[in-house]
C-alpha cells in the first residue's frame, strides 16, 4: 500500500492499455455521460472488479496451486 497525498492509504495501481471496439468504447462514453460513471477507467475497473469476483474460486484455487505465486 502506498500513502497518498492526504496521508491516506491507497492501493498501488499499474497503468495497462487495451484496445477496444469503437462501439464498445462509445458504450462506456454513454455511460459516463450519463452519470453511472466519472469515467471511462472507472467502468472498466468496476468491470474487471465484477470479472475477478465471477471468478473468485477459480482464482483463489489457482493461488492455492502455487500458479500465480
Amino acid at each position: 500500500m502506498s500513502t497518498n497525498a492526504s496521508g491516506g492509504n491507497m492501493p498501488t495501481t499499474r497503468k495497462i492499455s487495451i484496445r477496444l471496439t469503437e462501439a464498445q468504447y462509445q458504450k462506456l462514453e454513454l455511460l459516463v455521460e450519463i452519470g453511472e460513471y466519472t469515467s471511462v477507467s472507472e467502468a472498466i475497473r468496476a468491470a474487471i472488479k465484477k470479472f475477478i469476483e465471477e471468478h473468485r474460486e477459480v482464482i483463489e484455487k489457482a493461488s492455492k496451486m502455487g500458479e500465480f505465486s
